[in-house]
């Protein structure tokens, strides 16, 4: 008896220390616009490894960096998996559409290219959203068929969301511009 009185006593006492009337702050993730289209061609796969991105904007939350250094980061604001292989995945799916060419995230065993992303800038400033990207394309033997770099603005983001958008629009422009290039890359006769 002693027993059960006891542990009443403590469950009386421990249930005074959750609070049950706070609610959590919802949570919304966001992902970027990315066209569905199946690949046209079977050769050559465009490998892309993750994206390399500034480390003030590598964690899970959305992190809108002002280029003047001020930085907004809000918990409930995420991003639905990791930004570098979002970025990645988002010019991929842009390549295969506008060249019909497959791609890959994972390196392909048969004759390949890869591009390498490199994410120098990805935010605002007093007016625009910015995204400047430095891009490398070679062989799957490491030799170099073209690079490239771009710097896509478009309207200032007034929010989360807003960010998101403008940032796929930019992905979209530069995903245009770096497809132009592959194509033109291996349009090329080999030495």
């Amino acid at each position: 008896m002693k027993n059960v009185l006891l542990l009443s006593s403590v469950a009386l006492l421990l249930t005074g220390c959750i609070v049950f009337d706070k609610k959590s702050t919802a949570v919304t993730f966001h992902q970027f616009n990315t066209p569905t289209a199946a690949p046209t061609k079977n050769w050559p796969i465009v490998f892309i490894p993750r994206a390399q991105i500034p480390a003030a904007v590598r964690r899970p939350t959305l992190v809108i960096n002002d280029v003047g250094g001020k930085t907004v980061i809000d918990d409930s604001q995420r991003w639905l998996y990791s930004l570098d292989r979002a970025i990645s995945d988002n010019i991929g799916h842009h390549i295969v559409q506008i060249t019909g060419l497959p791609y890959s995230t994972q390196a392909p065993s048969d004759t390949h290219v890869v591009l390498l992303i490199d994410v120098m800038q990805f935010g605002v400033n007093n007016d625009q959203t910015v995204l400047q990207i430095s891009y490398h394309i070679e062989s799957s033997a490491g030799d170099t068929l073209t690079q490239g770099q771009g710097t896509w603005r478009g309207k200032r983001a007034d929010s989360p969301q807003a960010f998101v958008d403008q940032q796929s629009s930019n992905l979209s422009l530069a995903a245009a511009e770096i497809s132009q290039a592959l194509l033109k890359a291996l349009s090329k006769p080999s030495p």
